[in-house]
Order: C-alpha cells, then structure tokens, then sequence
C-alpha cells in the first residue's frame, strides 16, 4: 500500500458523504443538464475549498463539493426545488 492510501484510509468519508459522492459521480457521468450545468459544476470545485483548512484532505474536498452539489448553499437554491 502506497503512503497516500494509508493517509486517506484514516480520513475516510462518512456513508452519507459517500453517497453524496457516488450520487455526484453518476450524475457527472452524463453530460452537463439543466438541472446540473457545467456552471454548477465549476461553481462548486471553486466553493468546495473555501470553508475548509488549507490542509484539509482530498476527501474532505470531495465531499465538500458534493454536499455543495445536493443544493445545499447554491447560489439559486429554487433550481433544486421539484
């Protein structure tokens, strides 16, 4: 096992961010849609690091950037209500 996936095996995702993760994953599969536009998605990669440390880790990122992507803290919040 290398040192960075020792690393990130103690800074492991919770199952609820995991699933926000893999949700945003199959989501971003496709091609950008109205409901998720390549403006969101560039939106919350910028975002995503602005409430964390400096040395947060990259699944501390990932995360982040798919809480970001569930509606939470858009910036049109209406365009995640069905």
């Amino acid at each position: 096992m290398s040192p960075g996936a020792a690393q990130s095996l103690d800074r492991a995702l919770t199952e609820d961010q995991a699933r926000q993760v893999l949700l945003l994953l199959a989501v971003e599969a496709g091609p950008p849609t109205a409901l998720w536009t390549a403006e969101d998605r560039t939106w919350a990669t910028r975002a995503a690091p602005q409430g964390l440390p400096a040395d947060a880790p990259r699944a501390a990122l990932v995360a982040e950037r798919a809480r970001l992507a569930s509606g939470e803290d858009h910036p049109d919040p209406q365009q995640f209500v069905a």
